[in-house]
């Protein structure tokens, strides 16, 4: 597998396997950050987001449902959805047409996790600066690379 950040290819260590209760905790740490992520504040209600990009509540689930938007669930409510604001900006609204498909998810956590994590193959950028700063197609690139 090749190592994105550093960009050689290295060996997968033997897989291991958790158990039961070890899952359950990385489920629940994973939660708690989703639900953090939630709570800050470039973050919008779905009404507010709708507002924003010009549609409706509905239109907007049905985009949040495709990838098209990014929206977090809670673990509550499956329909209750936080949006971030920034999405909205031209280029990363662009990027959000091609980005589903080449990460193979139309998870808001795993579009999110992408745009916002700092990789060696940006220089330690975020996909999400690299795209403001006119560099789409290489966020795609690195994106599809190790589907």
């Amino acid at each position: 597998m090749r190592d994105c950040a550093t960009g050689y290819h290295r060996e997968m260590p033997a897989a291991t396997h958790l158990g039961v209760d070890a899952t359950i905790a990385l489920l629940d740490a994973s939660r708690a950050q989703v639900d953090a992520r939630r709570q800050a504040a470039d973050m919008l209600t779905v009404t507010e987001a709708a507002a924003l990009g010009g549609t409706t509540e509905a239109v907007l689930r049905r985009w949040i449902a495709t990838g098209r938007c990014l929206g977090l669930a809670s673990a509550t409510d499956r329909q209750d959805f936080a949006v971030p604001r920034w999405q909205f900006q031209a280029d990363i609204w662009r990027a959000l047409l091609k980005l589903p498909s080449a990460l193979n998810t139309t998870s808001g956590w795993e579009l999110l996790s992408f745009l916002e994590s700092p990789t060696g193959a940006l220089s330690g950028r975020t996909p999400r600066s690299a795209i403001e700063q006119g560099e789409v197609d290489r966020v795609l690139v690195i994106a599809a690379y190790d589907k």
